[in-house]
């Protein structure tokens, strides 16, 4: 397959709700020639931030978003940048994610046709795979343009050396909106308490780490053989050298308190994240 035409986008949002998105960028390459489409977006779910927001986005003041088109506003230019070309994102989970809550909320539909997830090619985030395959530091991440520029180079580079046509996808929808016969094998309680970061997905990177599946979910089993077979060890308990804890629509009693626990004693060490987060991140549909 020869190289195809695209445009590369990157988004950030202020708080956990996907209706908080605060920055689109996006690239567009032609034949080798690259466009490039920016803009800050004044957030339907208001101006409130999470850790994230408050520490990684500073360089996105709430003066400049109270003054910036709604994500509606934008969405007809946006359309027409895009131009029906192959969408290609890093991490559909959180992109595509946001672009889907969001036509969902203003009745909107068809930004884009078929997409492109760089992740489902890399399995690492997206500075560990600009890394990776282009041997270099990633600058300035979490600048919407600036990481849609990272994705687009990473793109070029893959479609280089591999053909692409496989991981061409269409019809994005969210996994916890997907309809799946429940299951109930284990106990839970509320996650209700749990910080979850979803979040930090867009970079994290499971190889190598020790992580607890807890709660159910469609997704559990494939989860756990996923991450497996990426390099994570998953083990039925949490300890000191437990990375993280993937929680479902519930969690397990002893877990949830476990996990309190150990946020509280190791917060840059230990991370919760949602089954649904993980599996969107995963390519688990």
């Amino acid at each position: 397959m020869k190289n195809v035409d695209f445009v590369a986008i990157d988004i950030e949002k202020l708080d956990d709700s996907p209706l908080s998105v605060c920055e689109i960028g996006m690239v567009k390459v032609i034949e080798g020639k690259c466009t490039e489409y920016h803009t800050y977006i004044n957030p339907k779910a208001g101006l409130s931030r999470n850790l994230f927001g408050k520490t990684t986005l500073k360089h996105i003041t709430d003066s400049v978003l109270k003054s910036s088109p709604t994500f509606k506003d934008v969405y007809s230019d946006m359309k027409e940048f895009i131009g029906g070309l192959l969408l290609v994102c890093h991490n559909k989970g959180a992109d595509l994610n946001y672009i889907y809550y969001n036509e969902q909320a203003d009745g909107l539909k068809g930004l884009y046709n078929m997409f492109i997830d760089t992740y489902d090619i890399t399995h690492q985030g997206l500075e560990m795979s600009y890394k990776t395959v282009l041997g270099k530091s990633l600058p300035n991440h979490h600048h919407s343009l600036e990481d849609a520029r990272h994705t687009a180079e990473l793109f070029i580079h893959i479609q280089a050396g591999t053909d692409v046509s496989q991981h061409i996808k269409s019809d994005y929808i969210p996994s916890k909106e997907k309809s799946h016969p429940g299951s109930t094998r284990y106990q839970t309680v509320s996650i209700e308490g749990l910080d979850l970061e979803d979040d930090l997905l867009t970079d994290y990177s499971f190889y190598g780490k020790t992580c607890v599946i807890s709660g159910e979910s469609a997704y559990r089993d494939t989860i756990k053989k996923r991450l497996e077979d990426i390099g994570t060890k998953v083990t039925g308990s949490i300890s000191g050298k437990t990375n993280a804890l993937i929680v479902g629509e519930g969690v397990g009693p002893s877990k949830k308190e476990k996990a309190i626990k150990q946020k509280a004693n190791n917060p840059e060490h230990f991370h919760i994240f949602s089954q649904h987060a993980v599996a969107d991140m995963l390519g688990i549909s």
